[in-house]
């Protein structure tokens, strides 16, 4: 007994620089980080930056590990600083003692403390805009005010708890959206107010723990991320947090993550229908094959253990082994839960330059396929990417071209509790099945804290006629209801075509402190009066400790 106790003493005081909170996966550094990637043109070997979200301590790592590289670049030197600079506090040079200042410590932090043994941070978090609607005169506005409190304990155990109030008053096809899915984008239970705007909470919290350098467990609510695009098939963050347990294997050249979750099964109205959980088990390896190219491979399967009397029966644990094949798994149990399986991958050809990608298949046959027959449960969604990283010298520009495609009923499940979806949301793309889509970015950094972006986007998505399912809303169908067995195609029935572009300016007042301005132009053209209409927004926002939310990229 004494000797599986001081085996397991010894576990717990391995060697780990620490453990620490991570960064939210719509936080301004990831794209800091890839944009360093690509600059130096080849891959980190301190994370994996499809998997989102990092850890602090791993950026700390990846600073140190290209520190006096590529100084001729104004803008990877800025990136890098800014970096540092938000990652301060858990640097072991940078310690805080209760006899120094804790209010604002080098102008970052509202409050922050550290010794050897634990560190804590506590920060005010706020994002208020206004706006006004030029076509439909109407205004529009967000008010999103909270808190975040993040640190470690002995180096071991990271811990993060962030929690906001928000009241939205969104623009008209931000309320078509969620009048079609019966929830705000990000939201917990959303509820309606008397002056035809959105009230509801946010909350993430989790606690991480790492017994040894390349292991670590966190379990708590939270966002995921996987790939390298605006969007992904894998997992979107676009959606709300969910509980979740993770185990992470993370050594130089191979990460390999077992994420399990629960979920919420939400066909009712707003606040007023209760949860149904479903769940949700995934594995992704991601290996460098050398200094350029990375490939990610993943599987995933979304179970619903509840009966026909409403009884639920939790989380199934045959999809608990990390090591076990999800697929196998499923024969094993007899069971028809809904599998998913598919690459990601990345490529840099040259510096400056990144390919990058995304197949995920739902179901198929291959003859089906061949014969090019339509056949409604050939399912699958495919991404193309380019970015381009200060193209013809213009230090601090980057450009990227990526490319989305979904056929119709890809995600659906007969069982519409077992569909790719989580609270009424879709937790891969927004627009859930049957479209395609070409997005265009330009941002432009003019110096440190002046950055002009340019987000254009066009796609072309088939809705639903009547009660007719065409195979594009994943949230409140199932495929079995399909209106053709044969002779189905991407934009089939109610077809809509948008243009969407949006000028943003971003000027950093304080470290994490920005002023927002932005000029929005969208345009909808169908058959259907539903479905046509015009935005010209312009809008004026503070927003503090956030990222800029991404529910108006629709």
């Amino acid at each position: 007994m004494k000797n599986y106790l001081l085996a397991f003493m010894v576990l717990l005081s391995a060697g780990i620089k620490a453990q620490t909170p991570n960064i939210a996966s719509d936080d301004i550094s990831y794209e800091l980080l890839q944009d360093c990637e690509i600059q130096l043109g080849r891959l980190s070997n301190s994370f994996h930056l499809a998997i989102k979200p990092l850890q602090r301590g791993q950026v700390l790592r990846y600073l140190d590990e290209v520190k006096g590289q590529d100084s001729t670049s104004r803008y990877m030197q800025g990136s890098l600083r800014f970096l540092e600079r938000d990652n301060a506090l858990l640097r072991d040079t940078h310690v805080f003692e209760s006899k120094r200042k804790v209010w604002f410590p080098n102008n970052i932090n509202l409050f922050a403390l550290k010794n050897e043994n634990y560190s804590l941070v506590v920060n005010p978090v706020f994002n208020i805009g206004f706006g006004s609607d030029r076509i439909s005169t109407n205004n529009f506005s967000y008010n999103t005010r909270g808190v975040e409190i993040y640190g470690t304990v002995f180096k071991k155990i990271g811990f993060y708890s962030y929690t906001t109030d928000n009241i939205v008053m969104p623009l008209n096809y931000v309320k078509e959206y969620v009048g079609m899915q019966r929830v705000f984008p990000t939201a917990n239970l959303t509820k309606p107010l008397d002056n035809g705007g959105y009230g509801f909470l946010q909350s993430r919290g989790y606690v991480s723990y790492a017994p040894i350098q390349p292991l670590s467990f966190q379990f708590g609510h939270d966002r995921q991320f996987i790939g390298d695009g605006v969007r992904s098939f894998i997992m979107s963050d676009f959606g709300r947090e969910f509980l979740f347990a993770k185990a992470n294997f993370n050594h130089k050249k191979v990460n390999f993550m077992f994420l399990g979750g629960q979920m919420i099964n939400q066909f009712g109205r707003f606040y007023n229908v209760a949860a149904e959980k479903k769940y949700i088990a995934t594995h992704h390896l991601s290996l460098n094959l050398g200094k350029k190219f990375n490939i990610g491979l993943f599987e995933t399967i979304v179970f619903s253990r509840t009966d026909s009397n409403g009884v639920n029966a939790g989380y199934d644990f045959s999809y608990a082994n990390p090591l076990a094949f999800y697929r196998v798994v499923e024969h094993g149990l007899n069971s028809h839960d809904n599998a998913m399986l598919g690459i990601n991958y990345k490529y840099f050809p040259i510096k400056k330059v990144m390919l990058y990608g995304q197949f995920v298949l739902d179901e198929f046959k291959l003859n089906e396929v061949l014969a090019r027959t339509g056949w409604y449960a050939n399912k699958y969604a495919l991404q193309v990417g380019v970015k381009v990283v200060s193209p013809f010298k213009l230090d601090g520009l980057s450009l990227r071209f990526e490319y989305n495609r979904i056929r119709p009923y890809t995600f659906m499940h007969f069982n519409r509790a077992q569909s790719l979806v989580h609270n009424n949301i879709p937790l891969s793309h927004p627009l859930g099945a049957n479209f395609e889509e070409f997005i265009f970015v330009a941002r432009y950094a003019l110096n440190s804290k002046l950055v002009v972006s340019v987000n254009a986007m066009y796609y072309k998505k088939g809705y639903d006629k009547g009660n007719k399912n065409y195979g594009g809303d994943i949230a409140n169908k199932e495929y079995l209801s399909a209106v053709s067995i044969y002779g189905n195609y991407i934009g089939q029935g109610q077809l809509a075509s948008v243009h969407f572009v949006e000028t943003h300016v971003a000027y950093a007042l304080l470290h994490n402190l920005f002023v927002d301005v932005s000029v929005l132009y969208r345009n909808s053209v169908s058959d259907s009066s539903k479905y046509h209409y015009g935005t010209q927004a312009i809008s004026l926002g503070l927003r503090y400790n956030i990222g800029r939310s991404n529910f108006m990229m629709l």
